[in-house]
């Protein structure tokens, strides 16, 4: 009787530790989170932003949406893209910084775009950081909005590289 007892309680207790260790794991989300830094002069940059997947969609125009867009949530009636997928993304500077020749001060931002046809793109360094992407975005918040002519980077390819 004893031993049918201790075995029934050895038998809850392994359910209950397994169960519980399960509740534990973090599964990766579709967009994976990714932070990348870089130290500039004096100054260290960090962007906070999760990878869209693509998932053989098309980019420009389909999955990112020309210009500014009613997201059909949130209270923004016309929103950027944010940048990245999921969550916020945001950009850190340590020190005061100069993009396309104005002052941004150091501190961290939310990091919106807005894509035009063209090929042209405005960025804008919005005050709100915290934001659940461009849903709740506000022009007021901006803390500084550039215009960009974006160019062509060329890379090696990896198939160069070998290891």
């Amino acid at each position: 009787m004893i031993q049918n007892y201790l075995s029934k309680l050895v038998l809850c207790l392994i359910i209950s530790i397994s169960s519980s260790a399960f509740a534990q794991l973090s599964f990766p989300s579709g967009s994976q989170h990714a932070n990348v830094s870089q130290r500039v002069g004096i100054t260290d940059i960090t962007i906070s932003y999760s990878r869209p997947s693509v998932k053989g969609r098309e980019i420009w125009g389909k999955l990112v949406p020309y210009g500014m867009n009613n997201l059909g949530f949130g209270t923004a009636s016309e929103s950027p893209w944010r940048a990245g997928a999921d969550e916020n993304t945001t950009i850190s500077f340590t020190h005061d910084v100069t993009v396309e020749g104005k002052t941004l001060k150091a501190g961290t931002y939310g990091l919106h775009m807005i894509i035009y046809e063209d090929g042209k793109a405005t960025i804008i360094f919005s005050n709100n950081s915290t934001a659940w992407g461009s849903f709740f975005y506000e022009p007021k918040e901006d803390a500084l909005r550039v215009d960009v002519q974006p160019v062509k980077l060329l890379f090696m390819s990896c198939s160069l590289i070998t290891l």
